[in-house]
């Protein structure tokens, strides 16, 4: 395409050339038999030179414009032979452009393979040190799991023991020398620590914060105080309990005196001092809800236990020990 522009342009150029020529050689050659002949021309003569210079002129008008279309179908040819060419030369750039993109291309893609290998690389060595990890951690586990296995084999063995052991406890035995009936005779239960005679609060009630027992007549320390004495191998061990209103350096104290208080009227009814074990527990060890009235009543009590002389020294040891 570009060689067919410059191939037209020399051509146009001949072709204006030629004609410029041959329409100046017309005129001059007219012109010249115009003048050398003109006196010897007859007016017929003048006549037909007149119209031969008519046809002339003619002839030269119709070259020219031929010679001035042909011009301009050059001039267009040339102008479409340039923008095609300009069309080409942007089409050119455009292809170097992709080309240097396609390279630059290249080289990213290339970057970028090698740093999937080195990422897969890692990938794989990572994968190897998780699975001996895992490995490793898979024997801990089983190895915790033997542990825990024999751990629990010997938990069930010791709370068998224990819970062998706590219902021999709670199973009133022969050694302590008393039974269900002596229970049922003075109003009272048979539980592992002895017969448990409970002073509640339709009998003895304590004040809040007093320690002072009632007036009123209180069988139920005249049944106790009566089979202490028909069973001389028989001790009384005395707990005094408290609600939970004030802290453990109010609530201590009183707990003991409200045992003492009760351990003398027992002495007082002729049982012999050395007999009888006193002992306060505070608030620790309620029956009832403190959160009521109620529940603070039934908790504001005295607890007598019955019991052998030999498990009364067991039970007096096991308290110093705590």
């Amino acid at each position: 395409m570009i060689a067919a522009h410059y191939s037209l342009r020399p051509l146009m150029l001949t072709v204006i050339a030629t004609v410029t020529v041959a329409i100046a050689s017309m005129a001059f050659h007219a012109d010249s038999i115009a003048s050398s002949e003109a006196e010897e021309m007859s007016i017929e003569a003048h006549a037909r030179l007149e119209r031969q210079l008519a046809i002339a002129r003619e002839e030269r008008d119709a070259l020219v414009l031929e010679t001035e279309t042909r011009v301009a179908e050059l001039t267009e040819a040339l102008e479409n032979e340039r923008a095609e060419m300009a069309t080409l030369r942007d089409a050119l750039e455009t292809a170097k452009t992709a080309q240097s993109d396609a390279e630059a291309a290249g080289e990213e893609h290339e970057r970028l393979q090698q740093q999937l290998a080195i990422a897969r690389e890692e990938r794989d060595a990572l994968a190897l040190e998780t699975e001996a990890r895992i490995a490793e951690l898979t024997e801990a586990l089983e190895n915790e799991r033997a542990e825990i296995a024999t751990l629990r084999d010997e938990l069930e063995t010791t709370e068998s023991a224990l819970a062998e052991a706590e219902a021999k406890a709670e199973q009133p035995s022969a050694h302590r020398g008393v039974s269900q009936a002596d229970a049922e005779e003075i109003g009272g239960q048979l539980t592992a620590k002895g017969i448990r005679v409970d002073l509640g609060s339709d009998e003895l009630s304590f004040a809040s914060a007093s320690a002072t027992l009632p007036t009123t007549d209180l069988p139920t320390l005249d049944r106790v105080a009566a089979r202490l004495e028909d069973r001389p191998e028989l001790n009384a061990r005395i707990e005094g309990h408290t609600d939970s209103l004030g802290g453990p350096e109010i609530n201590q104290p009183l707990s003991q005196q409200r045992a003492e208080a009760v351990r003398q009227a027992l002495i007082e009814r002729g049982l012999a001092a050395e007999r009888v074990i006193a002992q306060g527990a505070g608030s620790t060890q309620p029956i009832a809800d403190n959160a009521t009235p109620a529940g603070r009543r039934q908790n504001r009590r005295v607890e007598i236990y019955l019991m052998t002389v030999q498990e009364d020294s067991t039970s007096a040891a096991n308290d110093a020990e705590r």
